[in-house]
């Protein structure tokens, strides 16, 4: 690792060269232990990495004039003060884990009671504090300003599909998507359905499914479900200057570099024994979305436009 950075060390000062093989050798150190993964990116790597999410964020913020009002500020806001941090949560986009995280960051759970901690527990009834708690005035300013704000996001269409998969999926027994939006769904985009489909309402398909999240986007995007609501309403990432963007997609190596940069790198081991694994991963969502007609995918595409540009995903149209 210390050749790998010795070039960009030898342009400087002595004394920075100093400072840099120091900095390394330390954080060698702490790569090479035995109880670290051996296949992390380097700080420097990943350093770049967020700076490249960051920049690409702002052009496409930018060229796509989405300056948003941030009044009031998003309240999906986790707020942990022991670390000074702030955590927009996007469902879908490995809120477990990163709930859990936070849970433990803040001291309320260890890591090692994480894995039987129960899952309502982790979502809503816990002792994190929210954004709401705080109001909108003073205290609350001074964190905004001062925190590390950051936020994990997921590519639109395996989101999507995940959303489906965790509210109507065929393992999900008579949840309250099923009965609230389940017979909504059945009765409107399904042609002469059963009696017993109806009743039960649990054998929505992704095609239905996606025809009442189009519809519902058009008839009021204010009002669509968290689960598949657009990242750039949920969190307003155009409005607010995030400190650190992470993806599902990278999810091991960013909450590794998450931990160090707030000197917790001895949760990093337990995190990454104890995460739990998308079940949706891109084979599965790349075949739910083939079962779309051409007019649905260019539908999704409108309302996830914003998502794919600013967070660097491609808008691949042979799905």
């Amino acid at each position: 690792m210390l050749g790998l950075n010795r070039n960009l060390c030898t342009r400087q000062s002595f004394l920075t060269i100093v400072a840099c093989t120091v900095f390394l050798i330390g954080l060698s150190n702490h790569r090479n232990s035995k109880d670290l993964p051996k296949n992390l990116p380097t700080v420097s790597m990943m350093e770049k990495i967020q700076l490249e999410r960051k920049n690409l964020l702002k052009q496409k913020c930018r060229e796509l004039k989405l300056q948003l009002n941030t009044n009031p500020l998003p309240a999906r806001f986790k707020i942990e003060d022991r670390h000074q941090v702030m955590y927009c949560d996007v469902p879908k986009a490995a809120t477990t884990n990163l709930k859990g995280l936070m849970l433990v960051l803040s001291g309320i759970v260890n890591m090692t009671d994480l894995p039987s901690l129960p899952r309502v527990k982790v979502h809503e009834k816990n002792e994190m504090r929210k954004l709401v708690v705080y109001g909108q005035a003073g205290i609350l300013k001074e964190r905004v300003g001062n925190y590390t704000k950051l936020m994990f996001v997921r590519h639109p269409y395996e989101r999507l599909v995940s959303a489906y998969e965790s509210k109507f999926g065929s393992t999900i027994i008579n949840n309250r998507y099923q009965r609230r939006i389940g017979a909504k769904i059945i009765r409107k985009y399904r042609k002469n359905p059963t009696p017993i489909a109806l009743e039960k309402c649990d054998d929505v398909t992704f095609p239905e499914f996606v025809n009442y999240v189009i519809d519902e986007w058009k008839l009021n995007k204010k009002l669509v479900d968290v689960h598949w609501l657009p990242a750039i309403d949920l969190c307003l990432p155009c409005s607010i200057e995030y400190d650190f963007i992470g993806k599902v997609e990278t999810l091991e190596q960013d909450v590794s570099f998450l931990l160090e940069k707030l000197n917790e790198t001895d949760l990093i081991p337990s995190f990454q024994a104890k995460q739990k694994a998308p079940q949706t991963t891109q084979s599965v969502w790349r075949q739910k979305m083939k079962q779309l007609s051409k007019q649905q995918i260019k539908d999704l595409t409108r309302i996830y436009a914003a998502d794919f540009q600013i967070f660097g995903y491609p808008l691949d149209y042979s799905v």
